[in-house]
C-alpha cells in the first residue's frame, strides 16, 4: 500500500530528527506532551517551584507567554507572538499556509508560516514540499531573460498586460484569460474573456482604472498595434484618457511579459487540479495568493506595496474562536481588534486592564493636545526700596521696572586716613580735595630720654614744625 502524503512527512521528519543531538531534539520541536508541560510551567508563580526544575522554568519563562482565546489558554512566543505550533500540528498549518500561497515555492511558503505561526523551522517546510503532488506535478518553464532593460518609477508606471488562450480547456463562453500586472509592484489582476477582440479587453481595463487609477505605460508583448488599438478603444470609453503605447523594441525582450504569465498559469493549473472546478471560479483565489505572497524582487508582498500595509494574516486566532462557536464580535472581548491591529494584521486577544499609569500615557498619547484657556489675573507693582528689592523686581518683572525716586546725598569730608580709604572705595567717580592740616607738636606730651636712661622734659627752644606725620626718632 503506497504512502500517504502525511505518513510521508512524518517519515522525513522523524529521519531529520534523529540526527539532532539529544539535548536539543526536545525543543526542535514542541510535541504535545511538552506543549502541555510549558504551559503549566508558564502558569507558576514567581517564587514558587517548578516541578520540572528551575532550569526548565526559566526557559519557558523566557521564551514563551499564555493567552486567552475564548475559553481557550494559547501558547505563544514571546519573541514573535505567534501561536506555537505542536508536532502534530506541523501537516495541517503547513498544509494551509501552502494553500493561502497557492502552491508557491519554498521560500514563499515559510514566509507565510513565520506571519502565523512560531516554532517550526525552515526544514520542515522543506520536507513538506518534497511531498507536495500539485507541485511535482507543475515545473515552472524556464524562459530567456530580457536584454531589454525595463524601467519602472513607481506604482502603475508601467502596467503590463498579455491574453492567455484557453481554449483547449474553455468554462462555459470564457475561452481567454486578460492578465495584467504592476511592472513596479508586481501586483496582479486577471479577468475572464470571451474572445480576443480588444473592445472587450479595453472594457475591462476602464474597469480596473477606475477601482485602481490609471497607469503611465502600457505594455504587451502581442504588437504595437494590438496595444494602440487597446488604448484607442479606452480613450472612445474615457474621454480625456491619456496612456502611452510602448512594446518590446527588440525580439530578444519578446515574452518579457509572459515571465509573469507563466507562473500564474502554473498556479492556476495547481488550484484547477486540487478543486476540480472551472478555472473561472479559481482566478481570483490564485490572483489573492499571488499578490498576499513574498515577491522575490521586492522582498514584500505585492498587496503591502500597493495599500501600504500588511494583509491580514491571524487565521489562527480566528479559527481558535471559531471552533468555539464564537462567530460574533459581541460574543466574547477576544474579538475585539483596535485600528492598529487591523492594519497590522496582528492578533488580539485579552489583556490585563490599564494602570492609572498606562492610562494616562495612552490618553495623553491619543488625545488632541488642547490647553484651556486660563483666566486674566491682575497685578500691582510694589516699588522696591532697597537694592536687592530693586533686583528681584528686574528678574520677575517682563518689561520695565518703574523709577525709584532720586536721593540727595551729601559727602561728609574724612578726617583721618581710614576714613579717606572708606570714601575712595564708596565713591564712584571723584573724592573732593581734603584741606590741608597744619599740627604742632605739643613739647609737654613728647618726653625725650637722657643718657642716664631717664625721661627729661625738651625745652621749649627744642620743639620744632613737623609737616607730614612720623615716628619720632629718640636722641642718643
Amino acid at each position: 500500500m503506497a504512502e500517504t502524503q502525511y505518513e510521508t512527512f512524518h517519515k522525513l521528519l522523524d529521519q531529520h530528527l534523529a540526527t539532532i543531538n539529544e539535548s536539543r531534539r526536545q525543543k526542535y520541536l514542541i510535541t504535545q506532551e511538552m506543549y502541555e508541560k510549558i504551559v503549566s510551567t508558564v502558569q507558576v508563580k514567581s517564587g514558587e517551584k517548578s516541578q520540572y526544575g528551575a532550569t526548565f522554568k526559566f526557559w519557558c519563562k523566557t521564551n514563551f507567554k499564555i493567552e486567552e482565546i475564548g475559553q481557550r489558554k494559547i501558547l505563544y512566543c514571546i519573541k514573535t507572538s505567534r501561536p506555537v505550533a505542536t508536532k502534530e500540528d506541523l501537516f495541517d498549518v503547513l498544509a494551509n499556509c501552502h494553500k493561502r500561497v497557492q502552491h508557491s515555492g519554498r521560500d514563499k511558503t515559510f514566509e507565510e508560516v513565520k506571519r502565523n505561526y512560531s516554532w517550526i523551522p525552515r526544514r520542515a517546510v522543506s520536507f513538506y514540499l518534497q511531498t507536495c503532488r500539485e507541485c511535482h506535478s507543475k515545473k515552472a518553464s524556464k524562459t530567456p531573460q530580457a536584454s531589454k532593460t525595463i524601467i519602472s518609477l513607481g506604482y502603475l508606471s508601467r502596467l503590463q498586460i498579455d491574453l492567455i488562450d484557453m481554449t483547449s480547456i474553455p468554462d462555459g463562453e470564457y475561452i481567454w484569460i486578460l492578465y495584467a500586472k504592476d511592472h513596479f509592484t508586481k501586483f496582479s489582476w486577471a479577468y475572464a474573456l470571451t474572445s480576443n477582440r480588444t473592445d472587450e479587453v479595453a472594457s475591462k481595463l476602464v474597469e480596473q482604472f477606475c477601482f485602481f487609477g490609471t497607469p503611465v505605460v502600457l505594455q504587451s508583448d502581442h504588437g504595437q498595434e494590438f496595444t494602440a488599438s487597446v488604448i484607442k478603444d479606452l480613450a472612445e470609453m474615457c474621454p480625456g484618457l491619456v496612456v502611452m503605447n510602448d512594446c518590446p523594441c527588440h525580439p530578444e525582450s519578446q515574452g518579457c511579459v509572459d515571465c509573469g504569465d507563466g507562473d500564474f498559469q502554473i498556479e492556476l493549473g495547481k488550484w484547477m487540479e486540487q478543486h476540480q472546478e472551472g478555472w473561472t471560479k479559481g482566478l481570483k483565489f490564485v490572483v489573492h495568493g499571488i499578490n498576499t505572497a513574498i515577491a522575490g524582487a521586492t522582498g514584500k508582498t505585492p498587496f503591502e506595496l500597493v495599500f501600504g500595509q500588511a494583509p491580514r494574516h491571524n487565521f489562527h486566532l480566528l479559527e481558535t474562536l471559531q471552533s468555539q462557536g464564537l462567530v460574533r464580535e459581541e460574543d466574547d472581548d477576544s474579538c475585539l481588534f483596535s485600528s492598529d491591529d487591523q492594519a497590522t494584521g496582528c492578533s488580539v486577544v485579552k489583556s490585563e486592564p490599564m494602570s492609572s499609569f498606562d492610562l494616562e500615557v495612552w490618553t495623553c498619547a491619543h488625545t488632541p493636545l488642547t490647553v484651556p484657556e486660563l483666566p486674566t489675573v491682575k497685578t500691582e507693582m510694589i516699588v522696591p526700596t532697597s537694592s536687592f528689592d530693586l533686583e528681584v523686581a528686574a528678574a520677575h518683572t517682563p518689561s520695565t521696572v518703574p523709577e525709584l525716586p532720586t536721593v540727595k546725598t551729601e559727602m561728609i569730608a574724612p578726617t583721618s586716613s581710614f576714613d579717606l580709604e572708606v570714601a575712595a572705595a564708596h565713591t564712584p567717580s571723584t573724592v573732593p580735595e581734603l584741606p590741608t592740616l597744619k599740627t604742632e607738636m605739643i613739647a609737654s606730651s613728647v618726653p625725650e630720654t637722657t643718657a642716664d636712661g631717664y625721661d627729661e622734659e625738651i625745652p621749649p627752644a627744642k620743639l620744632r614744625k613737623i609737616g607730614t606725620p612720623k615716628y619720632l626718632s629718640t636722641a642718643s
